[in-house]
């Protein structure tokens, strides 16, 4: 029997050096040759199978520097075209990170859910959304600086501010003091302007600084949830599904 005739054998496939050097470049945090690269398979290579893996490189490049907007617009279009189970599920982790990131807790519980198997709930966000531990009421602080100023600063564990605050405020309204009884009104005025603008310098800036520390605190227990659910691992590879990697 004749056997059967046969095509040439297929083409080896040409991009897999393409696609080490960018993953090279990103895994050396040479971020902006990755992308340049990665531009460049994606433009000379747009029907390429791997084309997916790549775009979500790029995104990924983009949330590592911290442009979660850029980022989500690339992970929401690679969703859009069905990329296949598993990279999807990367996308989407990283979608949600990205959520979290920029403290949209309800976008981010949505796309978790997304990716809980059949009959298992997503893992609860809604305790990132609440106050962390450690956190000062900034109206509270505020409150306390009013009536003396400096002092909202040992809600804030500050006590050399604190101090500070205090003994100008006492020094002052004692210089006033003085002033008044020696009769120079000019010096008196002068000592209780400046008491006025310490008080409310005082009041605006022990508000700001327990904002800044609240946020701080934030950011501090969402790199923590992020740590733990496996952003290091995702972020630790670009082109994960081809070449490799967690």
């Amino acid at each position: 029997a004749q056997a059967p005739a046969t095509g040439p054998p297929p083409a080896p496939d040409d991009a897999a050096p393409e696609l080490a050097f960018i993953e090279r470049l990103y895994r050396e945090h040479d971020d902006d040759r990755a992308e340049s690269e990665a531009l460049r398979f994606l433009h000379a290579r747009p029907q390429h199978p791997q084309r997916p893996a790549v775009e979500l490189a790029r995104a990924k490049l983009y949330y590592r520097a911290g442009r979660y907007e850029e980022a989500n617009l690339m992970l929401y279009a690679l969703l859009d075209r069905e990329p296949g189970p598993e990279l999807a599920q990367r996308a989407q982790r990283l979608l949600t990170f990205s959520h979290l990131r920029r403290g949209r807790i309800a976008r981010a519980q949505e796309t978790a859910a997304a990716l809980a198997p059949a009959g298992a709930g997503a893992p609860p966000l809604q305790a990132l959304a609440g106050a962390p531990a450690g956190a000062v009421d900034p109206q509270v602080a505020e409150a306390w600086s009013t009536w003396l100023p400096g002092s909202g600063y040992l809600l804030l564990d500050e006590p050399g501010k604190a101090a500070t605050g205090m003994s100008l405020n006492v020094a002052l309204l004692g210089a006033t003091a003085i002033a008044a009884n020696a009769g120079n009104a000019p010096a008196a005025l002068l000592f209780l302007v400046l008491e006025g603008l310490l008080w409310q310098g005082g009041r605006s800036g022990v508000r700001q600084d327990a904002e800044a520390l609240n946020r701080r605190l934030r950011e501090r227990r969402t790199e923590s949830w992020l740590a733990a659910h496996g952003e290091p691992e995702l972020l630790g590879v670009g082109i994960a599904l081809h070449l490799g990697g967690g």
